[in-house]
């Protein structure tokens, strides 16, 4: 088989219940990628042998790593799929997400033709049924994400992501919520091309702000975001002018996640 020449990160914190549908997306890829690294942070003992089944079922093509003790969120488990990565691009999907087929295919083909995009990311919707049910088209539009447009706002999923294995960066342990929207931003204002791509090839399977998702701690998740805003300041990322209309627009998006959330009590 003509593989990807992709490594595919998946962190894993007691998701047993959904695993198996996130690793048979990767595995039912049109073009399938060449490894797939599953990062066990710490998880119930449960969850834990059934990712051992699972290694057993897709053999040397799925890499488990299990760090033992929770790490308190995503970053460290995706940076040590992603320093443990033996292809030149890195992908990343979390454990309660999934694919469409054609993702690879289409985002991994778009980046090889198009050698100067660092990263790109795509759309993604919730799904409730058959991961195949929206028709793709082969001629899609994308976008250019600035450095003032990421800014105010986290349009880049991280289960929609492929960059280059090789970038300078990494996820920043210190975020929990916001440790994605750190890096990107820290991608794009450093000159990095990054695209976001029009098409739905990934999906969710719970309403974003719904209870119990982790974007359901709205207010910590706005705490942190105004936190990413004031390090990256520091950093001389974001011009410290610029601060008091991000976080004033910020705490503007977060009562619009409210009123969201509302919806789904």
């Amino acid at each position: 088989m003509d593989y990807a020449p992709v490594s595919v990160i998946i962190p894993c914190y007691n998701g047993k219940d959904t695993i198996e549908r996130a690793i048979k997306s990767v595995y039912d890829q049109t073009w399938r990628p060449a490894e797939l690294i599953v990062v066990d942070d710490g998880s119930d003992k449960e969850t834990v042998e059934f990712l051992r089944e699972l290694k057993r079922k897709y053999g040397d093509w799925m890499k488990l790593i299990e760090l033992g003790k929770n790490s308190g969120g995503p970053s460290i488990p995706r940076n040590v799929g992603w320093d443990n990565a033996t292809q030149p691009y890195v992908a990343f999907l979390d454990h309660d997400d999934a694919w469409h087929p054609r993702k690879i295919e289409i985002q991994l083909n778009f980046m090889l033709q198009n050698p100067e995009i660092a990263m790109s990311g795509h759309r993604v919707m919730l799904q409730n049924s058959s991961l195949t049910s929206d028709i793709l088209s082969d001629n899609f539009a994308f976008d250019i994400i600035s450095g003032n447009l990421i800014l105010f706002s986290n349009l880049i999923p991280s289960s929609s992501v492929i960059l280059k294995r090789n970038l300078p960066c990494r996820f920043d342990g210190r975020f929990k919520f916001c440790d994605d929207y750190h890096l990107w931003i820290r991608l794009v204002k450093s000159r990095f091309k990054v695209v976001l791509i029009n098409l739905i090839l990934a999906f969710w399977f719970r309403p974003f702000y719904s209870p119990g998702g982790a974007s359901s701690k709205l207010w910590a998740m706005e705490k942190e975001e105004i936190s990413v805003y004031i390090d990256l300041g520091k950093q001389g990322y974001i011009p410290k002018l610029y601060l008091p209309f991000l976080v004033s627009f910020s705490f503007l998006k977060f009562l619009r996640r409210v009123m969201v959330s509302l919806r789904w009590r």
